[in-house]
């Protein structure tokens, strides 16, 4: 995020406090936050896809040190989803376990985050291939009322806020889930790469609303080149931007609530 850029509340915001960043924007993300269970039925997952995303975005920066019951009193959850999402982090290498039981976040470099951007635009396009072709069949609503949340969150605490990035990754799960049978798409949550971790929607000077309201209707149009056409779109706008950069706020030391920095 680059500093004209609101920074986000939350654990992100706490990290920016633990390197030197200015913690504003619009707080802990409260009832739009990852404390309220989302579409998957548990606040677990939406913790663990909101702390895997600013750890693999860099908004918690590298060194940075995870302190549980800290980070469950900022995102409003007991200590077992954050101790859940905790361990899951690092089984997948991107928080270590350091002296005396400290977490500290390990650094993502440039090619993971190059890697990880070709996987996601990758599933995007199978997504938009399958969603397309069984259009007709899905309950739109309920994934068109995501856009609500995204809008509120982006006029509550702007872009760069926690609340905004859970709505997005709120709405793009619900997309996921519709475009895969019950069984496929539970097992596709399971892969961690599947999941939105960049931000390239979340630049400023693209209206982010309007943006995702127009992906539905190419989604739902039933056009299945139209619908690849309009995913991709939606990816390499925000690659030529961000993704595969480095770390937006560089570790300088500080205090937080909820992540301190490391040695």
């Amino acid at each position: 995020m680059s500093a004209e850029q609101p920074p986000r509340s939350g654990p992100a915001a706490s990290a920016t406090a633990a390197t030197g960043g200015s913690a504003g924007g619009s707080g802990p993300p409260g009832a739009a936050g990852p404390g309220r269970a989302g579409a998957d039925g548990t606040a677990r997952g939406r913790v663990y896809r909101y702390l895997r995303q600013a750890v693999m975005t860099g908004e918690i920066a590298p060194g940075a040190r995870l302190v549980e019951d800290r980070l469950a009193e900022e995102l409003a959850v007991s200590r077992t989803p954050v101790r859940e999402a905790l361990q899951r982090l690092t089984s997948e290498g991107l928080v270590v376990r350091i002296r005396r039981g400290q977490l500290e976040v390990c650094a993502v470099g440039p090619r993971e985050r190059a890697e990880m951007h070709l996987l996601r635009v990758a599933f995007d396009e199978v997504v938009a291939r399958l969603i397309s072709r069984r259009a007709d069949e899905i309950d739109w609503d309920p994934i068109h009322e995501r856009l609500g949340p995204l809008e509120r969150a982006l006029h509550e605490g702007g872009i760069g806020s926690s609340a905004f990035a859970m709505a997005h990754l709120d709405l793009h799960m619900a997309i996921n889930r519709a475009a895969f049978s019950e069984r496929t798409s539970s097992f596709m949550e399971s892969q961690a790469f599947l999941y939105p971790t960049d931000d390239y929607v979340q630049q400023a000077g693209y209206e982010p609303v309007e943006q995702h309201r127009q992906l539905l209707v190419a989604l739902a149009g039933g056009d299945e080149e139209h619908a690849v056409a309009a995913v991709l779109a939606h990816a390499v706008r925000g690659e030529a931007d961000g993704a595969g950069r480095g770390p937006r706020r560089a570790p300088v030391g500080g205090d937080t609530t909820i992540a301190e920095r490391g040695r």
